[in-house]
């Protein structure tokens, strides 16, 4: 299992459209509005890398984003 955060910053006025939208896309898990430097943050939960950049590269299509940062997690601190 690959677990990614995409750290999305959206054109004026077009996160709530975008959130909608990302909700949308196989992979995606939850969808967030956020404060700060970014508008959204992203979670996505896919069975490899590969699959993981079909789905980012889907959400990075949606109209209405200014830019997308990628962050993939790996392992688990307890």
């Amino acid at each position: 299992m690959t677990l990614a955060f995409l750290f999305i910053e959206c054109i004026k006025d077009q996160a709530e459209n975008v959130q909608k939208l990302a909700k949308q896309v196989h992979g995606v898990t939850e969808a967030h509005s956020t404060t700060g430097g970014f508008d959204l943050v992203v979670k996505v939960q896919t069975e490899d890398e590969q699959k993981l950049k079909h789905v980012v590269s889907a959400v990075k299509a949606i109209a209405g984003i200014a830019a997308v940062v990628t962050s993939i997690a790996y392992g688990n601190i307890s």
